[in-house]
């Protein structure tokens, strides 16, 4: 391979970089409804727990899950049709399928079966979003992603050093602040990103 060879798939990869980043994180979209539904699903969890209604919190995770991987079908099946995406996202989107799914298994199977302690699940959870938020920011660098891992991380420490009923209301608050927020913020950067290009027409 000569250099000119070798510089040539150097810019290739760049350019394939830095159009991954203008088209990012689906537009934050998926950090918000996840977020919400998540936060929602942990609220119905503890007062269902303090009113001695368990059964409640079952069926609404059901529902809220359930209807969440409906949505992301949906939204997957619908952007086939349009551009392709790009491979950086390609891989973004596997690994945030991945933890999705090994937290569906173990929040469901698991504790059930009693193969996870739900004292537990919490820190296992932050834990797991604490991976894809670190290699989402590593892949687009964008490191007010790549930090938030580390606050992830940070729950999950003091969640399993602390074990506790509240950890239903850390994990919470961790979504919200951690995952819903941010995801507000790149939807807000997406919509100006957009006007500003609208306006140059």
């Amino acid at each position: 391979m000569t250099n000119n060879d070798a510089y040539d798939e150097l810019a290739f990869i760049k350019q394939i970089m830095e159009q991954t980043r203008t088209e990012t994180l689906d537009k934050g979209v998926g950090f918000i409804m996840w977020g919400v539904l998540a936060t929602l699903g942990l609220l119905i969890t503890y007062f269902s727990v303090i009113y001695n209604f368990s059964y409640v919190q079952f069926w609404a995770w059901i529902i809220l899950i359930g209807g969440g991987w409906l949505a992301t079908i949906i939204h997957s099946i619908k952007n086939k049709s349009e551009k392709p995406k790009p491979f950086a996202q390609k891989i973004v989107d596997s690994v945030w399928i991945s933890v999705g799914i090994v937290m569906t298994i173990v929040g469901f199977i698991g504790t059930t079966t009693g193969a996870v302690s739900g004292a537990f699940l919490s820190p296992f959870i932050a834990l797991q979003l604490g991976i894809g938020f670190f290699v989402t920011g590593v892949i687009f660098n964008a490191k007010s992603i790549y930090y938030l891992s580390f606050g992830w991380w940070l729950g999950a420490i003091i969640m399993m050093i602390y074990p506790g009923f509240y950890s239903i209301l850390l994990l919470a608050a961790m979504i919200f602040f951690l995952q819903v927020a941010p995801g507000i913020n790149i939807y807000r950067k997406f919509k100006n990103n957009t006007v500003l290009a609208n306006e140059k027409l």
